[in-house]
């Protein structure tokens, strides 16, 4: 277990874990905003949070808006230790087909994204004039090892 400062802002909700096993916390929309489609919309999720040095904060859409055809613009927010503004994410959706007309209405206190808090190692990038052994894969790249 870790201990994370947190300072909620007005209207803001104190993101949660829905169940013992969930990995990320849920974090709540601080006001009502349309999503529009076509276009970016910013979400507010009414706090800021000091990520501890040497850890990440990674935000991802939640399951229940991305089967509403709601994504995160950047696919993966990452906040760094050092940040310390108010979190917020991007949301869209390029489907104008969805069973919602123009606009999805996402309400003050709903679950938006999760976040996730990890470590990750700092690594010392060394330049060589070339890599060592070549691999079974070599510069094999997308599908190379399969089909999609």
């Amino acid at each position: 277990m870790m201990n994370v400062n947190i300072e909620l802002l007005p209207g803001g909700i104190m993101p949660t874990y829905a169940t013992d096993g969930s990995a990320g916390l849920d974090c709540y929309a601080q006001w009502d905003e349309q999503v529009w489609w076509g276009d970016v919309s910013e979400i507010d999720l009414g706090f800021k949070i000091e990520i501890p040095t040497g850890h990440v904060g990674l935000l991802y859409i939640r399951s229940g808006l991305s089967k509403k055809q709601l994504r995160l613009v950047n696919s993966v927010g990452v906040i760094d230790s050092d940040y310390r503004g108010e979190m917020k994410c991007l949301l869209t959706s390029d489907n104008p087909d969805y069973e919602w007309d123009r606009f999805y209405t996402i309400s003050h206190g709903e679950r938006v994204c999760q976040l996730i808090i990890m470590p990750y190692p700092k690594v010392f990038l060394n330049q060589v004039e070339t890599l060592t052994t070549v691999t079974d894969r070599g510069e094999g790249g997308f599908g190379s090892t399969g089909t999609y």
